[in-house]
């Protein structure tokens, strides 16, 4: 993980275009930016991040979205990290946290999220493109495969059926939060209520104190949910993940009759 590799350096510049991104997306529902730059810095994020995944492969550079073959080439490695870092800590222990990483960034192997050095996040169905979405969704089944086999080597049975319910409890995207939010009828329950009717940014600070979500992030998925006047770019009740909301929610027995969203968008 040479700090001087172009990789390093193109892993930096992605994590700014994801910072940039996620700051138009507010900018643009505020009306102080345009869809042309939008646009753009999108274009961006694509070819930096099919630079890099492919650069990483001769560097042999591990990052969020690396190839399989780099993930198992480091996996040693990083389990020496965790290992010094956390002297009572098993090799167990190490594998659940790797498992925990992959699922945050992808609880589906489809919905993939890039997380930038700052937290920022974006949603890599929106800036991929399908060849690059298919690598990721293949290094993201290659990866859990590969961790799970590890697991079940050197754990319990009951360790194995604690792990294989991690994914069910998992913290979902974003986009998932807001979109599990809205199907259960809390926004709208919310919007009901005083100031939250009159003020989007305070309902969208409301939601961002039990979800974790920066406000102006929760604002820009809310906006075009709201507002169908609004540019739909942002709107998270769409593809795959109102799919995957709505087959978690129908997993744990919910209805799909009392769905708000009958059809995609």
């Amino acid at each position: 993980m040479d700090d001087k590799s172009r990789s390093f350096r193109l892993n930096n510049k992605l994590d700014t275009i994801a910072v940039e991104i996620n700051n138009l997306y507010k900018e643009i529902s505020e009306g102080s930016a345009e869809e042309d730059e939008l646009r753009r810095k999108e274009l961006s994020f694509l070819e930096v991040f099919k630079d890099l995944y492919n650069q990483s492969i001769n560097d042999n550079y591990y990052w969020q979205f690396c190839p399989f073959n780099v993930y198992e080439i480091h996996y040693d490695e990083l389990k020496r990290r965790f290992l010094d870092k956390y002297s009572d800590a098993k090799e167990s222990d190490f594998v659940k946290v790797k498992i925990d990483e992959l699922l945050k960034h992808s609880t589906t192997g489809e919905s993939s999220v890039y997380i930038s050095s700052t937290k920022k996040y974006v949603l890599l169905e929106n800036l991929l493109d399908n060849e690059y979405l298919e690598k990721t969704k293949y290094s993201f089944i290659r990866k859990k495969e590969f961790l799970e086999s590890k697991l079940k080597n050197i754990m319990d049975e009951n360790e194995i059926n604690e792990i294989k319910t991690m994914e069910d409890f998992i913290d979902n995207p974003g986009t998932e939060k807001i979109v599990f939010l809205y199907e259960l009828g809390i926004v709208d329950f919310l919007l009901e209520i005083e100031p939250f009717n009159t003020s989007t940014n305070k309902l969208a600070s409301i939601i961002s104190k039990f979800t974790g979500i920066e406000t102006k992030t929760v604002q820009s998925y809310l906006n075009p949910i709201i507002n169908k006047s609004v540019n739909q770019r942002n709107n998270p009740l769409k593809g795959r993940t109102i799919k995957s909301v709505h087959n978690k929610l129908i997993n744990i027995g919910v209805d799909s009759k009392k769905f708000k969203t009958k059809r995609t968008i």
